[in-house]
């Protein structure tokens, strides 16, 4: 029987090269706290716009730092917006589609890329008053699995290529990578 593990270990090895991306950031400011958002973006050879979204995550009544929070998915159309005689302006927005299986056969050059873009954010971040030592994330489930395969195959992968983090499961599927 083949296992996921071993998949990753033939193809995951670190051999697809990433996409180039740009990232765009906001500044925020949280508590007092200067703080960036991070949005890492490409698109893939099949033509898919994809978004790594990195944003700081905060409790109310805690002056806990150095949590973030991660999504990514490629763009999806959204909804044309029209003047009053009914012409479009501008073109339309741009949704994330975080629930997608894109089965466009190039799953690791993806993976490649989010690493590069996780590796290049866990950098940047650690330089500010924020700091980074937890990124949650969830991975989506395919409608009729009993478990969730992309959060495994995302674990394998993230502990195989950024060295130090350690992967927890949380409630339900969500996961955190601790950096500490």
């Amino acid at each position: 029987m083949i296992k996921l593990k071993n998949i990753l270990l033939e193809i995951g090895e670190g051999s697809a090269k990433p996409y180039k991306w740009k990232v765009d950031l906001v500044q925020l400011r949280i508590y007092g706290t200067k703080v960036k958002s991070y949005e890492y973006e490409w698109e893939t050879d099949s033509g898919l716009d994809y978004i790594l979204e990195l944003y700081p995550l905060y409790k109310h009544d805690s002056d806990e730092q150095g949590m973030w929070t991660a999504n990514f998915g490629p763009y999806k159309p959204g909804e044309q917006v029209y003047d009053f005689d009914g012409k479009p302006i501008g073109t339309p927005e741009k949704d994330v589609d975080y629930e997608i299986e894109t089965n466009k056969g190039d799953l690791f050059r993806i993976m490649a890329t989010i690493v590069d873009a996780m590796k290049d954010f866990i950098k940047q971040a650690k330089k500010t008053d924020w700091g980074v030592d937890v990124i949650k994330y969830e991975g989506a489930k395919a409608e009729d699995a009993k478990s969730n395969q992309r959060n495994k195959l995302y674990a394998a992968y993230i502990k195989k290529h950024l060295p130090g983090a350690t992967i927890h499961k949380l409630y339900g599927d969500q996961m955190e990578i601790r950096l500490k």
